[in-house]
Parts: C-alpha cells; structure tokens; sequence
C-alpha cells in the first residue's frame, strides 16, 4: 500500500449533497512484473457516493493497512 484517503465531494450541478470517495494507491507484483493501481471497486470509473459507509470504511480500512505497512489483498485480471 502506498497511499490512501477519503476525498469529500462539494455539491456540484443539481445534486445538494456531499459526496465520499475511497481512495488508495498500490503496488502489487502479478507474475513477477511490479504495477501500481488507484483502482479499489470493480467499477471502471470509481465515484463517489453517500450511500451508507462504504467509501468511509473502506478508506478507514485502507488507511490503517497504508499506516501499519500490512499487506492487502487484491485481485487481478489476467486478461
């Protein structure tokens, strides 16, 4: 884990409400070639929400992995 957080989100536009969103920066190794990836939902365009505490969590969760140097899981398409 190298970095993570939890970007709050003005109201823009016609929504009203403030927005969460997760975010978090990782390397992993996939057969023996290093990456980096932001990615942290299966969604290709990420977002940000205020439905329930999900985006809090897992930034709470993320953060504390990044802190104390604990390893995450994460999952790779080999395609």
């Amino acid at each position: 884990m190298v970095a993570a957080d939890l970007r709050e989100r003005a109201p823009t536009g016609r929504s009203r409400s403030v927005t969460f969103q997760a975010r978090a920066a990782y390397r992993y190794t996939y057969e023996g070639r290093e990456y980096t990836s932001y990615r942290i939902t299966g969604n290709r365009l990420g977002g940000s929400d205020n439905l329930g505490d999900w985006q809090k969590d897992t930034a709470a969760r993320l953060e504390a992995a990044s802190a104390a140097g604990t390893p995450i899981t994460v999952y790779v398409n080999p395609a």
